[in-house]
């Protein structure tokens, strides 16, 4: 079984947590191309969390979150 990885939307920054980035955003509805955004370091917290650098440089404050 695969593990989920945190993902961000590169149109809207909706962030979602799937195991692969979907080919349409349930946000915008749009074709994207989506962010990897796991923390893949114990400093962050591991994969079970988004890395805060990758989050504050893509979505900053207007983050819309889904946690599955």
């Amino acid at each position: 079984m695969s593990e989920k990885r945190w993902w961000i939307c590169t149109v809207c920054r909706y962030m979602l947590h799937e195991v692969e980035a979907p080919e349409t955003c349930p946000a915008c509805r749009g074709k994207c191309a989506f962010i990897d955004a796991t923390c893949y370091t114990p400093e962050c917290g591991g994969t079970a969390y988004p890395d805060p650098s990758i989050v504050s440089r893509s979505i900053g404050a207007s983050a819309t979150w889904k946690l599955t």
